[in-house]
């Protein structure tokens, strides 16, 4: 009830259904009841509602759940954390209000209604313990993967998501704490902690343009005819005057951390802490410089429950998620071209417009991302790329028929994808088909030139190029060490540190764990 009331003060907090029972939850609380004594159980369903209170809290400043790292950032900066409760103190009088009506409740609920219980501490203190170790177990379980990567679908288990309980968000990042970040990051002595990069400066002028920016899914460089593979799976985009295709870098090897890395400006691996900020956060750093935002995703709520947590939701003016816009278009069908058609749902020559638009692109099963007509080649995933390429060519033709001012196309992939090579298939790995991502960029009405794009050669310069078309000063320099997180957020499953030389060439590979 509790999140519930909070998602009606702040619609962009997702509640779970009120029908919806959270078992871990639902066993503390019997646990609780079973103590004999009335104050321990009223302080011990206290202590829930007051986290409860600090997740809101939490969400109400950020726009988003508590990460693990918050706990280690809560004991180094203490201060400023009291501080920042301070200063918000009145955005947080309605969050208070609902944790104070729930215990006044509680409260007069137990005075009026009197039953015989059964009560046993030493039941309550099993329960309580059973639960925890349990849970604790599955978190360390899920971060210690015998495959040496965090799949999805323990991440969705371990990690704080929308539409669970507020408490039990707390405790899920709570207990990655414990047994991530613990132990790696703190008590570990060979672990680097990189510092947050700083907010960039305005620059005196900021053109008023419109950035169209594609972020693929599983793309990998390597299969792209633009950038020299066997088959033409890239014919409309070779034909067109002024575009830039080239090879990078992608920042991690899952789209939870690489599209989270590109959203955010990340140049380091484990930037939760940077994340958490989110002075870099490309939504935050549009709208203060007046774009209307826009993020567009042909992936569903449940492959997007992830991501929310990092993308800067509050920054956000138009969000739409696969169901979304499947409401939004009347009529649709079943692949990408679906985010085009919701692209000329906005007036392009009216003001500064940010838009993000998520492909699912190059996902297995390749054979359903793409329609019939784009059969053309035995591999499905080529088949994938093809489709791609129309995609990317329907949006720059769309671009330059209705765009009366500056507009840019920039496109990325999340990461790429191993097809059976080492044994693998699928993304995850530290292997160069999943790291190496494609880059391409077309001006309209622009001045922008190959000096403005020579020196990209990762995500975090695309990022980078990005902020500078959103009116900042930031400087893309050649960079001779290039970083790779790997699966997890904070770095837990390791990161590769490359160092290049002058022409690009790999020196060294070193595989941090």
């Amino acid at each position: 009830m509790g999140d519930f009331l909070y998602s009606l003060y702040n619609s962009d907090y997702i509640s779970p259904k009120i029908t919806k029972i959270n078992l871990e939850l639902f066993l503390v609380v019997i646990a609780i009841l079973l103590f004999s004594k009335i104050w321990v159980r009223i302080v011990m369903l206290g202590g829930i509602l007051f986290v409860m209170l600090m997740q809101y809290f939490y969400f109400q400043y950020f726009g988003a759940f508590i990460q693990p790292i918050g706990f280690y950032q809560i004991i180094l900066n203490t201060r400023e954390t009291f501080d920042i409760i301070a200063d918000e103190f009145s955005t947080m009088v309605i969050p208070v209000t609902i944790i104070l009506g729930l215990l006044i409740s509680i409260i007069i609920l137990k005075k009026l209604i009197k039953v015989k219980s059964f009560r046993n501490n030493k039941v309550g203190v099993i329960i309580l313990l059973g639960v925890f170790s349990y849970s604790l177990y599955g978190t360390y379980n899920g971060l210690h993967s015998k495959s040496g990567k965090l799949w999805h679908g323990d991440a969705k288990r371990i990690m704080p998501l929308p539409g669970v309980h507020s408490s039990a968000n707390y405790m899920r990042a709570f207990r990655y704490f414990l047994v991530g970040i613990v132990p790696k990051k703190i008590l570990a002595d060979n672990v680097d902690i990189f510092p947050p990069l700083k907010k960039p400066q305005k620059k005196s002028f900021s053109e008023e343009n419109n950035i169209i920016f594609v972020i693929g899914e599983s793309l990998r460089a390597k299969q792209l005819g633009i950038l020299g593979y066997k088959e033409d799976t890239t014919p409309r985009l070779q034909k067109i005057d002024g575009l830039i295709a080239k090879n990078i870098y992608s920042a991690g090897t899952m789209t939870k951390v690489s599209v989270s890395s590109l959203l955010n400006r990340v140049k380091y691996p484990g930037a939760t802490v940077q994340m958490m900020q989110q002075k870099n956060n490309l939504f935050n750093l549009a709208k203060q410089q007046n774009y209307q935002t826009y993020f567009y995703s042909w992936q569903n709520n449940s492959q997007l429950s992830i991501l929310q947590n990092f993308m800067g939701r509050k920054y956000i003016d138009n969000y739409a998620s696969k169901e979304d816009i499947k409401r939004m278009i009347k009529k649709h069908d079943s692949f990408d071209d679906n985010l085009l058609k919701a692209l000329k749902k906005i007036d392009l020559n009216k003001g500064k417009n940010f838009i993000v638009l998520h492909q699912r692109g190059s996902h297995s099963t390749y054979s359903n991302q793409y329609p019939k007509g784009f059969g053309t080649f035995q591999n499905t995933y080529d088949n994938t790329v093809l489709y791609t390429d129309y995609f990317l060519d329907e949006i720059i033709a769309y671009l330059k028929k209705v765009s009366k001012k500056s507009t840019y196309l920039i496109f990325t992939s999340d990461h790429g994808e191993l097809l059976h090579e080492h044994g693998k298939n699928g993304h995850g790995w530290f292997f160069s088909e999943v790291y190496k991502v494609p880059f391409i960029f077309y001006g309209i009405n622009s001045n922008i030139n190959n000096i403005s794009t020579k020196n990209i050669q990762s995500h975090f310069d695309v990022s980078n190029f990005v902020v500078s078309l959103l009116g900042y000063r930031v400087n893309i320099n050649y960079e001779k060490q290039i970083y790779i997180n790997g699966s997890d957020v904070d770095a837990l499953a390791g990161y590769l540190k490359i160092k290049l030389d002058s022409k690009g060439s790999e020196l060294s590979i070193e595989e941090i764990r």
